[in-house]
This record gives C-alpha cells, sequence and structure tokens, in this order.
C-alpha cells in the first residue's frame, strides 16, 4: 500500500487518528482543534474530520500543514516510512507476504585510509565542482575522496554504510573507471542521506553525480547502484521495496540508450506503473544542471506509465514491430521439460494456463517437475502458492526431482538451499487461501524479486466454492488482469469431475466449476495416470508394459492454435519425475548457476 492510497484511509478514519495523535484535542463543529503538533490544549491546529477536506490539517500559528501522514511524522517526530507503518497498524492492515527467506550474505565495507572529507580531497572536490556540483551538495550526500579517486557511500535509511564505490578521476584507457570498493555489498540505492524523510515523490536515476545534480536542482532524487539494463542490474529492487512505498510519484531519468530503455520497462512493472513516469531528455542530469524552473519543465513534460483504455497505434507502433520482427517473444522462451514439446509449445508473458486432471493423477508432481525446469534451465525465478500440502514438502519434493533420487552431499545440498532461496517463493496461508492474500503475495514477488512466473496448486483448495461459477469467473478474470498488467504467466492447477471410471484422460468440458475456467485461459492442459496399466502389472499381466504411464495433452493455445498430446514415462526411483523417453533420465537435469 503506497502513501496516497494510505492517506485515504487515514482520511476516512480521520477522527479516529486526531484522537490517537492527539488525544488532548476537542471536536469542534466538524473539526478536531489543539494548541500545536505539541498536543496542548488550544485552537491554533485544526483537522477537518468529515467532507472532500477530511484529513486536511493546518496549524494557523506556524503555517504547518498537509494530511494525516504528515500529521503523524510531525507529532510522532518521526520519518514518512515509520508514520506509513503506524497508520497501517492503527487501522489493522495486514499485506499478505511469502514464505520468509535468508536474506543474501552481505559484508560492510571498509572505509579506505586514504579518504577524507571532500573539501580536504583537492583533486576529488576541482573534480566534482567542475561538474557543476556545490560544496553544500556534495556535504549533504556525505562524498569523500583522496588524491586518485572520489568516493560515493551508500547509506541506508538507518544511517548504516551499505555500499561504497571508488570513481578513479582520471580515465582508465579512456573509460571510467568506477567500482564497488569490495566483494558482496548490499545493492541499494544512492542518496538517502540527502533525503527529507517526509519526502513523497523521488526522481530515480543513473548515477550518483546525476543524482546529486538532480538534488542541487531542488529534487529529492536517488541513483541505481549498477547503471541501467535488465535483470540483475536491477536487483536493488529487493532490499529497497518497502523504502520506496512511500513515494507517490516515482520520476525514472535513464539515458536514451539501450540500456536505459532496457531498464524502464522492468523498473514500471516493479515499481508499480500507476505512479511511474519517465523523463526524456538527450542530455543526462548533470549536464542539464541549471535550475529548478528546468527541473519543474522536465517533471511536468514527463510521460505517465499507467495503461489506458484507449489504445492508439502510434502509442504501440514499436511494440508491435517487435513482436512481429520477433518470433522468440511470439513463441515464448520458457520450455517444458519434454524435449519433444520444445518447438510446440513454449510458456509466454501475459497468459494463464490452467492444469487439469482427475484427482491422484500426479498432477502436482508434474508441476513440480516444470518449476525445478523453469529454475535450472531457463534461471527463471518462481512462486507456488501450493495449497494442497505443507510449503515444506512441497519444496523437498522439488529439490528431491532434481537430484533425480540420487542421494546429495551435504555440499549440493547448501549449493541447493542457496539456489532455491533465491529463486523459489512460497505461498503459505494462515487459514484459508484468499484471492487477496495471493494476489497481495504475487504482487510483492513480482514487484520486490523480479518473478515472473506463478503456479496456483488447486483451485479447489481455495476459498471459492465449487459451485460459486460466478466467483470462479471474476477470480479467472483478475488472474488474467495480473497476468497481463504484470507481463507474468499464471499456472492454474485444477481438478476434473469424477467420471464412472479413469480409463480415458477427459477434455477440457471435464474440469470442474465454471466453464469460463476454460474459456477465459489462454493453454489448457489435460493430465492423465494410466492406471490401468497399473492395475494390469499388479495383477502379473505385463501386456500394457509398453503402454506409456502418463499422458499430457494440450487441449487448447490460443497464440498458436496448435493442440498435441505426448506420452510420459513415470521414474519413482528418479525423483518421482515423468519423461518422455522409455529408458528414462541419466543424469542430472541441471546444476543450480
Amino acid at each position: 500500500m503506497k502513501a496516497k492510497e494510505l492517506s485515504g484511509k487515514l482520511a476516512e478514519n480521520a477522527e479516529l487518528v486526531a484522537r490517537e495523535l492527539l488525544p488532548n484535542g476537542k471536536r469542534t463543529a466538524g473539526e478536531w482543534t489543539v494548541g500545536s503538533v505539541n498536543g496542548e490544549e488550544g485552537k491554533s491546529l485544526k483537522v477537518c474530520l468529515s467532507g472532500s477536506m477530511a484529513g486536511v490539517w493546518s496549524d494557523f500559528a506556524t503555517g504547518e500543514s498537509g494530511d494525516l501522514l504528515d500529521l503523524a511524522c510531525a507529532v510522532r517526530q518521526t520519518n514518512l516510512s515509520d508514520a506509513l507503518s503506524w497508520g497501517k497498524t492503527l487501522l489493522g492492515i495486514t499485506e499478505a507476504r511469502p514464505e520468509e527467506r535468508k536474506p543474501k550474505e552481505v559484508k560492510p565495507p571498509a572505509r579506505p585510509k586514504t579518504a577524507k572529507k571532500i573539501e580536504s580531497a583537492k583533486p576529488a572536490f576541482d573534480y566534482l565542482t567542475g561538474r557543476g556540483l556545490r560544496t553544500k551538495t556534495l556535504k549533504e550526500f556525505k562524498v569523500a575522496g583522496d588524491s586518485e579517486a572520489v568516493f560515493f557511500p551508500f547509506y541506508e535509511q538507518g544511517g548504516n554504510l551499505a555500499m561504497l564505490k571508488r570513481l578513479a578521476i582520471n580515465r582508465v584507457n579512456g573509460k571510467k573507471d568506477i567500482r564497488p570498493t569490495s566483494k558482496d555489498q548490499k545493492k541499494i540505492l544512492f542518496g538517502w542521506q540527502a533525503l527529507s524523510n517526509n519526502a513523497r515523490s523521488v526522481v530515480i536515476c543513473e548515477g550518483e553525480i546525476n543524482a546529486m545534480s538532480i538534488s542541487q536542482m531542488g529534487f529529492p532524487a536517488l541513483s541505481v547502484p549498477f547503471g541501467a539494463g535488465k535483470g540483475n542490474k536491477q536487483d536493488w529492487v529487493e532490499n529497497e521495496y518497502e523504502n520506496l512505498e512511500r513515494f507517490d510519484e516515482i520520476y525514472l531519468w535513464f539515458d536514451q540508450d539501450k540500456a536505459g530503455k532496457e531498464a524502464i520497462p522492468e523498473l514500471v512493472s516493479r515499481l508499480g506503473r500507476e505512479r511511474c513516469r519517465i523523463i526524456e531528455s538527450e542530455q543526462d542530469a548533470n549536464d542539464t544542471l541549471c535550475s529548478i524552473g528546468a527541473m519543474n519543465e522536465l517533471a511536468k513534460n514527463s510521460k505517465e506509465t499507467k495503461p489506458s483504455s484507449l489504445v492508439l497505434f502510434s502509442d504501440i507502433k514499436d511494440e508491435v514491430l517487435e513482436y512481429m520482427r520477433n518470433p522468440e517473444k511470439m513463441r515464448g522462451t520458457l520450455t517444458l521439460p519434454w524435449s519433444n514439446l520444445e518447438d510446440v509449445f513454449r510458456f509466454r508473458e501475459s497468459e494463464v494456463t490452467i492444469l487439469t486432471g482427475i484427482n491422484s493423477h500426479g498432477k502436482t508432481a508434474a508441476v513440480g517437475q516444470m518449476v525445478q525446469w523453469l529454475m535450472a534451465r531457463h534461471n527463471t525465478k518462481v512462486c507456488v502458492a501450493g495449497l494442497e500440502g505443507p510449503t515444506e514438502r512441497m519444496v523437498g519434493d522439488i529439490m528431491t526431482q532434481n537430484f533425480l533420487g540420487n542421494t546429495p552431499t551435504e555440499a549440493e545440498l547448501e549449493a541447493h538451499f542457496r539456489w532455491f532461496n533465491e529463486s523459489l517463493f512460497a505461498y503459505k496461508p494462515k487459514e484459508s487461501a484468499t484471492k487477496k492474500d495471493i494476489f497481495d503475495v504475487f504482487r510483492y514477488c513480482r514487484r520486490k524479486y523480479g518473478v515472473k512466473f506463478f503456479v496456483i496448486d488447486n483451485l479447489s483448495a481455495m476459498s471459492i466454492a465449487i459451485d460459486d461459477h460466478d466467483g470462479q469467473r471474476r477470480f479467472m478474470v483478475e488472474l488474467i488482469q495480473f497476468a497481463t498488467l504484470e507481463e507474468a504467466h499464471i499456472v492454474l492447477v485444477t481438478h476434473m469431475r469424477k467420471p464412472l471410471n479413469d480409463s480415458r484422460p477427459g477434455n477440457k468440458f471435464d474440469v470442474k466449476g465454471s466453464g469460463a475456467l476454460t474459456d477465459l485461459a489462454d493453454n489448457v492442459f489435460v493430465w492423465w495416470r494410466n492406471r490401468a496399466k497399473e492395475s494390469a502389472k499388479r495383477d502379473g499381466d505385463h501386456s500394457k508394459d509398453n503402454d506409456p504411464d502418463a499422458l499430457l495433452q494440450c487441449e487448447k493455445q490460443r497464440a498458436t492454435g496448435e493442440e498435441f498430446r505426448t506420452k510420459l514415462w513415470f521414474f519413482p526411483g528418479k525423483g518421482k519425475t515423468f519423461w518422455n523417453d522409455p529408458a528414462g533420465p541419466q543424469t542430472l537435469t541441471e546444476e543450480p548457476a
């Protein structure tokens, strides 16, 4: 929940909030009156309690004013992040989160012995002031230097030094030399030390000098730690996600090169499309360094990223042309674990897949194999809402599949735990699994950790009645909206109606529940277990030994129209995995990165 949303919730409960913050005040003609933010009796400070101005306050003696979050900051003498936490607690607002993960090991940087305050390090000082930066700005950002380099300190909001980068004053072989001073530092944004505790908007840019330039122009600014680009370059979001929730507006100012254009879509999707705006300028911030008026003009002309109901072709021309010119994007990049299907089906962004089958036919094992394959083969982060059993059993089963039944060494186990800690996320319901909780966790994982593949196993374990067909339809619509807006893929596992016998695989019309499930899905898979073969084997009849143990059939693939059926063989001693080769797997599917 962002600051603007919480401010609205507090305004709906303005009197409760006012009484909590200023208990010595009095209600007078629709206002809560008190002497000042210190809470003494009086009439100088007034809080509007109802109507369109509910939650707005003013201290007519000092000129201070704002909303109820600003009031909480002033009364409690705290920053906006703490006020957000306080407001959520007061209103009983809780937000579901994935299972706790062990944080990555980080090592705080050591301060170089040669580093001095910037005004005492003349070569470094001259270099920065030559770029138009004032001494006051350099002190606010706590920049240091020595005879050969500038040191940019990255402080967390609590004041701890998390990163330190060194910029060589003289170029090496004609190239800028800037890098962290040591390994395993915590990736965070640069500039918190100079940012107002109560800022509601911020510019995120690439480059520490650019951040200082923007700040000098009068706008709160932070810099990404490792420049533009996509993927691992933006891993800092994981560490800063909660710290950024206070901002109602985030302006993204990146270079107009390939790396800058790659970074913006990823950050927009993770930080929230509704609050991101794009500043487009042929110059970087340091080159633009001039006045607050110029900065205001850039902000005014920034582009909204919120989707519009009306889309003109001119708005999406580049995306359409890229889609048509790039076959990989059209057919997707994430494959199934079975080699014969690589060119037949791939998981695509912005789609929802239904995987259905009869109860106890192995759907969960099949999904687990897909998950570990995506993690290992495609280095994909996955979030699984496993609703049919303990989370630790689900994770253990997926890990066991990757070992193919072999007994791992302690070193191999530790390597897999590190890998899973960074790649696999789990939703664990406290009681019943609700739509709100699942979407809260999915959205959190998408934005904070960059997860783009999600699994819900199983629909029947959710708090939607099996005969509530309209509720199932609404849920399916919400899944599609989430997948589309977040550019993600969701697999929803469902049960089939119980047949008179399970000798046939069935089809999409046998899915239990609303017909909207398969009508709205992009892809529909049916999973079937050959129980007749198993029964014959138990009776000593080996006539069916060459038959497959399972079938996977695609009943719908909207993007290509291609449907298929593939035979699979089950290997319980190989991690309970399925393979399209009757001989089965010979080696591990993939070692963790």
